[in-house]
């Protein structure tokens, strides 16, 4: 009996090492560029400052010189007003070069206050309400960070 839970236990470590090895070590650089953009996404839509701020690079700068801390206190005095936040990605595209990366995202994004609907700080869209930005990214070992971005293509 005792050898059957041995068995087990090994086939248990050996699902956990692929789950890992398959989430964290083998990924290429786009998927995790493309994982970053996700979960800035998904921060946008619950609210949450914490990740969104290990989204972007402490040099963070939005166009116009906007710096990250700006910007982080733009998005909590939004958050705090807003509720239903949703935001669907569209496409994205991705170029690599090196430590460094470009993206261009097209979105859409909604938000309710007290029944309205509100915009998202600083989006400027199209008639259908489409959005672009452009990012630009760094690697620090593995882990990619936002470091720039703009409305527009």
């Amino acid at each position: 009996m005792r050898g059957f839970f041995y068995f087990i236990g090994l086939i248990v470590a050996c699902v956990l090492l692929a789950w890992f090895l398959m989430n964290f070590v083998l990924l290429s650089d786009k998927d995790r560029v493309d994982r970053l953009i996700e979960r800035g996404r998904r921060a946008v839509e619950s609210g949450s400052i914490l990740t969104l701020s290990g989204v972007l690079a402490p040099e963070y700068l939005h166009a116009g010189g906007v710096d990250r801390r700006t910007v982080l206190g733009a998005m909590q005095d939004f958050f705090s007003r807003t509720t239903d936040r949703q935001v669907r990605l569209i496409s994205s595209r991705v170029e690599i070069e090196g430590a460094r990366a470009r993206a261009t995202i097209e979105f859409t994004a909604h938000a309710e206050s007290n029944g309205a609907e509100v915009p998202l700080p600083g989006l400027r869209g199209n008639e259908d309400s489409i959005y672009v930005m452009s990012l630009e990214l760094s690697k620090e070992s593995s882990r990619w960070r936002i470091t720039a971005s703009r409305m527009g293509d």
